[in-house]
């Protein structure tokens, strides 16, 4: 259930375009809570594990269901409101900063980050740290 929920909350940072699939489809669900168990300390570990709970609890307070089950437009409403209050709170960590960045992290080094997301080429060339790029062309990726 807490994969579920973070495969929802993931979606919302980085959803699903025209041209790309979102977080849910590149596996955030089940990546988040291994990254957190596996490299965060355990203040930051309980931290998230309440930020989740508390989460839920307010949108069952807010809404009268809990996250997986909102609209996608309460879902925003929920994480928008989560990211203003870890702006007004930036010097402490926060349940929205960990989630999001492993949802960055996750989401562009899984295959579907490097190969949809951005412009893949398989044989790297030299390194350009300053290519141009054309209006709309996707950022590069290689192996």
């Amino acid at each position: 259930s807490d994969e579920a929920i973070l495969a929802e909350f993931a979606e919302i940072i980085i959803p699903t375009t025209a041209t790309s699939p979102g977080a849910k489809a590149a596996g955030l669900g089940p990546f988040i809570p291994m990254m957190v168990r596996d490299c965060y300390p355990a203040n930051l570990q309980e931290l998230f594990a309440q930020g989740l709970k508390d989460m839920d609890e307010k949108c069952i307070k807010t809404y009268g269901k809990n996250f997986v089950s909102l609209s996608d437009t309460e879902r925003l409403q929920v994480v928008t409101h989560l990211r203003d209050e870890a702006k007004a709170n930036s010097k402490q960590p926060s349940f929205f900063a960990i989630a999001r960045d492993l949802t960055i992290l996750g989401y562009y080094s899984s295959e579907i980050g490097c190969t949809q997301a951005r412009e893949y080429i398989a044989i790297p060339g030299r390194y350009d740290g300053n290519a141009p790029l054309e209006p709309g062309q996707k950022a590069w990726a290689t192996s």
